[in-house]
This record gives C-alpha cells, sequence and structure tokens, in this order.
C-alpha cells in the first residue's frame, strides 16, 4: 500500500511565458495559474517581504517598473520550492509549494479561503 502525497506536492510546472504565468499540476490533479505580477507581488524574501517587524519593499511600492514582472527564468529549490529569476535580476524570493498552493488564485481556492490571497509573509500566512 503505497501513501497518497499530499495535494502540496507538483507533479508538473511549466513556465508559461506566451501567457506570463506559471502552471502547476498538483499531486491532488488541481491546477493552479499564477500570473507573473500577482507571483511578484507576493515575493516571500526578507527585502520584498520585509522580516524581524521590518517592512519589506512591496509595502511601499505603488507599482512595478517594466521588466520587474517579467519571469525570465525558474528553479527547483530542494525538494520545496521554486526560485524565479525576474527581469530586473531580483532572484531571492523561495516560492514553497506549500506557499504557492496557499496563494492558488483559481476560484475555488480563494472561495475556499474567504477571500483573496494574502500578499506578505509577515503577516502570518506561511
Amino acid at each position: 500500500m503505497s501513501a497518497t502525497p499530499p495535494p502540496t506536492v507538483p507533479t508538473y510546472i511549466e513556465l508559461d511565458r506566451e501567457n506570463r504565468r506559471l502552471l502547476v499540476r498538483w499531486a491532488d490533479e488541481h491546477e493552479s495559474s499564477l500570473d507573473w505580477e500577482y507571483l511578484r507581488w507576493r515575493c516571500p524574501c526578507a527585502e520584498c517581504s520585509g522580516e524581524g517587524g521590518m517592512p519589506g519593499l512591496l509595502q511601499s511600492l505603488p507599482m512595478f517598473r517594466p521588466g520587474q514582472t517579467i519571469m525570465n527564468d525558474i528553479n527547483l529549490t530542494g525538494r520545496y520550492g521554486v526560485t524565479p529569476v525576474w527581469g530586473d535580476g531580483h532572484s531571492l524570493g523561495i516560492y514553497t509549494f506549500r506557499m504557492l498552493r496557499a496563494i492558488c488564485p483559481c476560484e475555488a481556492c480563494v472561495a475556499a479561503r474567504g477571500g483573496e490571497a494574502p500578499r506578505g509573509r509577515n503577516r502570518g500566512e506561511w
């Protein structure tokens, strides 16, 4: 008897450059389509999201400059996440698979959370 993998284990990840999104299929067959700008606003690195009670750059940023929301590449980080390489060279944010599943923007996931996905790590989401 084999154990069923948890829903936060991806079985397929695609960088869809044409539609500017990251596609993830999960072990439970759920599919997440994550827009690049949506992901950049949720960058979990300390510089963007803050740490130690200090706000990150995203708290005071009204909008991104051109290029900041272009995902040039994405790299696997261990067995637990991915690290995007953004058009402005930023590549500090490790998006854990647990986090990506938690911020899935599909209607069913948003409804299950009771609203839109949180924007920052320092608000106790993950």
